[in-house]
């Protein structure tokens, strides 16, 4: 009996221990979890912060293309605000064309930006990419080629492909990546992508009217988005001004996107432009130079505004901006021949 009695007690022992044991474990690994949520936040953080910064710094002053590590996180992007799991940076102002994701695989994001001048310096336009996302581009004139070697940067993911004549099939293997975007420059018969990439992550985006030559190329831009249920390419048009606009719809996810970007494009034009009406205004005043900034001068700046002052609607009457900014253009240069304070 007394045997039995100390067998019981010996098993509730091993029980207390087992369940004191249980707990203390059980809270060193809460311990180490938190402090590993804890640590992953603060990477987080750190990495979303020097990101934005790049960013900011691009937004002031053109970069080169830049490869900034990124360890293992996806990150996304809208036209608003750029996102690394929980935690967001607010893009505000800034200009960002960019894919919807950029996977956590590429572990580099891909930074570009170039000045956006209509005339005069309005803003930066930046863009972002990884490795995994593929660029193709197809075009039949030769025009083109120095807009494809000189103006996009050869540090994303882009070839240069033939089309067969066979279908028009453009010519190109599947290499794994998890977006491809297709870039058509120029007037051309339609072409058909192979079979692989016939499918939700692919997308096109054409320029049919696109002189890369000219001071301020402008005309419209065609998305086209697959759609599973038709199993076709639908597109949807646009406009593009300069040819950072251009790229900047190479880069965008979608439309919605890049209208987007453009709309806050818009916005800081109206904003720099006011600066130069106001330097208009004081020039003037001061008679330095009376054959200008005078009635004519002041409704140059003063139709841009008009034009600029709501960006949402940036695509229209487009023609009746660009002609106003030609005048503004030509009469600096006229300004200029004077040895005259510039307008810009």
């Amino acid at each position: 009996m007394k045997n039995q009695k100390a067998a019981i007690e010996l098993q509730i022992n091993w029980i207390f221990v087992m369940i004191i044991g249980g707990i203390i474990l059980f809270f060193f690994i809460g311990v180490v979890a938190k402090q590993r949520g804890v640590s992953e936040q603060r990477l987080v953080n750190e990495l979303i912060r020097d990101i934005d910064q790049y960013i900011s710094g691009a937004s002031v002053a053109p970069r080169g293309a830049a490869s900034l590590p990124v360890p293992g996180y996806d990150i996304q992007f809208t036209c608003d605000h750029l996102q690394i799991k929980n935690q967001r940076s607010l893009l505000e102002s800034r200009v960002v064309f960019a894919p919807d994701y950029v996977d956590k695989e590429d572990r580099q994001l891909i930074v570009w930006a170039l000045p956006w001048e209509i005339p005069y310096d309005v803003t930066n336009f930046l863009y972002a990419t990884g490795p995994g996302v593929r660029y193709v581009f197809v075009y039949e004139d030769d025009k083109y080629d120095d807009f494809y070697y000189n103006f996009v940067t050869d540090k994303i993911n882009k070839i240069k492909v033939p089309i067969k004549d066979a279908g028009r099939v453009l010519d190109f293997v599947d290499e794994g990546s998890y977006r491809t975007r297709i870039v058509m420059l120029g007037q051309m018969e339609p072409v058909q992508v192979p079979a692989f990439a016939k499918n939700k992550d692919t997308s096109f985006v054409w320029i049919p009217f696109f002189d890369p030559r000219e001071k301020l190329p402008a005309g419209e831009v065609y998305f086209l988005q697959y759609n599973p249920t038709t199993e076709e390419f639908e597109p949807a048009e646009s406009k593009f001004v300069g040819v950072p606009s251009v790229i900047g719809a190479v880069f965008s996810s979608s439309l919605e996107n890049y209208n987007c970007a453009m709309a806050k494009a818009f916005k800081n034009l109206h904003t720099v432009n006011t600066v130069f009406a106001k330097k208009v205004e004081l020039l003037g005043a001061s008679q330095v130079c009376p054959a200008f900034y005078g009635e004519y001068d002041r409704n140059l700046l003063a139709e841009i505004s008009a034009y600029t002052e709501y960006p949402g609607n940036w695509q229209l009457d487009l023609e009746d901006l660009l002609s106003k900014v030609a005048s503004l253009r030509q009469r600096n240069f006229l300004i200029e021949s004077q040895s005259c304070p510039l307008i810009y």
